[in-house]
């Protein structure tokens, strides 16, 4: 695939995911004191342009909530993992919205940050090594 073709397909499904968990996280943090986390939506990273399923009911051990408690609508198959990460700092709370992918054995994450710290926004950047 086109890695150029491929960027904005993920470009615009992190754009729509991180609209959806806007939609949630203020009454999720007035709820719990902090903000909803979701955990990756594929157990493994899809790559190269391939598509998977989403799993939308993985959800960290310390919260009841996943994806699908929310109802939110990805499509049915995905070429690349979303995840949600909470953070608390001395700025104060926020979370991030990441999309990753890999490409030719490389993971790359793109982070969209909501929240204090703008250190955590990242356009599409190597993120580590993947195991082949």
């Amino acid at each position: 695939m086109n890695p150029s073709i491929l960027q904005t397909k993920l470009d615009a499904l992190l754009s729509d995911a991180a609209e959806q968990v806007a939609t949630i996280q203020e009454a999720y943090r007035s709820a719990y004191g902090r903000y909803w986390q979701g955990l990756r939506t594929h157990a493994v990273i899809p790559a190269d342009g391939a598509t998977a399923a989403p799993d939308l009911t993985r959800k960290p051990s310390d919260q009841a909530e996943s994806w699908s408690t929310f109802a939110f609508t990805l499509p049915a198959q995905t070429e690349g993992a979303l995840s949600v990460d909470a953070y608390q700092s001395r700025k104060g709370q926020g979370y991030i919205v990441n999309a990753d992918v890999v490409v030719n054995g490389i993971r790359y994450r793109r982070a969209a940050n909501f929240g204090p710290e703008s250190r955590f926004e990242r356009d599409w950047t190597p993120f580590k090594q993947t195991k082949m």
